[in-house]
């Protein structure tokens, strides 16, 4: 605007734009005439006249990751009075901020940060139980996706794994997990994960197998403040979110028991009689695939109903 008695020509403008961190960002369009009041126009402005300029600035992953972007500007233009020129310094617009005059228009960057973490469990079965029964010897291969599902690069991407039984015994997989990648983790970008386990036949006992993982990002400046607590990825379980990955086991529990018996004919007459032993051996067989405890016998023992 032209507060001053004479018009102003030849504008020129000196940009300063930065981002939070005080790294110079460049405008992505611009400054553009638009339009002008009193009759002044992009070559001329004008007394009491004012003129507006248009400028753009695209903000970049740098921007982001700093929160702000701060943005001055000096106008300068030339006057008929020769060798005379006037300049001025923008200011923001805001009087309340306590600073009425020449103070940059600062631009607060909203920044997401988020990681989403999944866990999928896959089935192997290779153990020495039937076909289809989930038991000992048998494997768990896991599968961990970690996404940067926000708007800037995170780096230090951490694993901490909960692994356990249905009996909150605490596990150890069979060897290290592998995979990830060098950071940083761009927005969009993912990086995979892999474990597995074998299951034994203490884990068969407890029903299932129970696996969460909460991973850990860091933004520029911070330690760890991104996280996620993974999903199993069915999203028709009624929990969309942050639920273990959870492999139900086969629990078969079955017991056999035969008893035989010999005759020893302490007599020596070749047939059974009084004073001759009977000798029972009984064999009890676990045929299920859990360990059983506390195995008691009740034995009935009787005579012959012909015995008087």
């Amino acid at each position: 605007e032209n507060k001053g008695n004479v018009s102003v020509s030849s504008l020129t403008f000196n940009d300063t734009l930065k981002d939070g961190n005080g790294n110079t960002l460049t405008l992505t369009s611009g400054p553009t005439y638009v339009s002008g009041t009193s009759g002044s126009n992009s070559s001329t402005l004008l007394v009491d006249g004012i003129v507006t300029y248009a400028a753009t600035f695209q903000i970049s992953s740098g921007a982001a990751n700093s929160g702000m972007v701060s943005n001055s500007l000096v106008v300068i233009g030339s006057t008929q009075v020769a060798n005379n020129s006037v300049s001025d310094t923008s200011d923001d617009g805001l009087d309340g901020d306590s600073n009425t005059v020449d103070d940059p228009t600062e631009t607060t960057v909203e920044i997401s940060k988020s990681l989403e973490a999944t866990k999928i469990a896959t089935f192997l079965d290779i153990g020495s139980g039937n076909t289809g029964e989930r038991g000992v010897g048998d494997k768990i291969v896991y599968t961990i996706t970690v996404k940067n599902t926000g708007q800037i690069a995170l780096s230090n991407i951490t694993v901490s794994d909960t692994l356990q039984n249905g009996a909150g015994t605490q596990l150890s997989y069979d060897s290290a997990m592998t995979g990830g990648s060098g950071s940083p983790l761009n927005p969009g970008a993912s990086y995979t994960y892999t474990a597995s386990y074998t299951i034994t036949g203490a884990d068969v006992s407890t029903g299932l197998i129970s696996n969460s993982v909460v991973v850990f990002g860091s933004s520029p400046g911070q330690t760890g403040d991104v996280s996620d607590t993974s999903d199993d990825g069915i999203d028709n379980d009624g929990d969309l979110v942050g639920d273990p990955t959870i492999t139900t086991l086969t629990v078969n529990p079955a017991i056999e028991a035969v008893k035989t018996g010999v005759l020893i004919d302490t007599s020596g007459d070749g047939l059974p009689g009084v004073g001759d032993k009977a000798i029972f051996t009984i064999l009890i067989t676990n045929t299920g695939n859990i360990t059983l405890n506390n195995i008691s016998i009740v034995d009935n023992l009787t005579r012959g109903i012909n015995v008087a």
